[in-house]
């Protein structure tokens, strides 16, 4: 019988190393660096990472849950894509969440407080003027998350943080640079209206907001 110290050990091991095959896939497939339809084969990534194939296996099952990896009987690990249908029902979602999160903060006695959103915007304003397009897209999304999680309701931030990937990946198939301007100007508007608590004006900058541009 093995000794429970040491078994509990490799386990340890076991779940940092998938850690970080998680964390470098999860990049690597946001970034568009690894595309739809890619296999991950486990000897290939356990070569590439220097590991044994158990980490490689539970990294892949925990991208599965993140809907960045698919397994499929006879093709074994792909990366997961986003059709049409895919990419218009992750805006019609985060719509939701967003009018959703809006409604409370506009409602919320005391005011809610915004400042993680002025941060955002003023960040977003920074990068746009450098020309980093990458920083104003991560700056966007975390705009997005920190709107919904002001809703203080935690299965509207689970699901958000779920869509999180998802909006990265959408953006690979946008022109962004051409509208992260607009983005930006939408975002202040947003702002000022929850200020306010104009519900009313916040869902039409959302619903102006909140649309997959390619299909505009």
């Amino acid at each position: 019988m093995g000794n429970v110290f040491e078994a509990g050990t490799k386990m340890e091991e076991i779940r940092t190393t998938s850690d970080m095959i998680v964390h470098e896939l999860r990049k690597k497939i946001i970034s568009g660096a690894l595309k739809p339809g890619t296999q991950l084969k486990n000897t290939q990534l356990a070569e590439e990472f220097g590991t044994s194939i158990t980490p490689v296996r539970e990294a892949l099952s925990r991208l599965e849950k993140l809907d960045l990896a698919e397994y499929r009987p006879r093709c074994g690990w792909t990366v997961k894509g986003l059709d049409e249908d895919g990419m218009r029902e992750v805006y019609a979602m985060r719509k939701i969440l967003e009018v959703f999160a809006a409604e409370i903060i506009c409602q919320s006695e005391p005011a809610k407080d915004l400042r993680e959103l002025e941060f955002c915007c003023e960040e977003y304003r920074r990068n746009l003027e450098s020309g980093n397009i990458e920083e104003c897209i991560r700056v966007d999304i975390q705009f997005h998350c920190a709107l919904v999680g002001l809703s203080g309701n935690r299965y509207a931030i689970e699901v958000m943080d779920r869509l999180r990937n998802l909006m990265r990946i959408c953006r690979t198939f946008e022109n962004y640079e051409s509208n992260n301007r607009k983005s930006y100007e939408e975002h202040l508007r947003m702002v000022e209206c929850l200020k306010a608590r104009d519900l009313p004006g916040v869902k039409k900058c959302i619903d102006a907001h909140v649309r997959p541009c390619l299909f505009d």
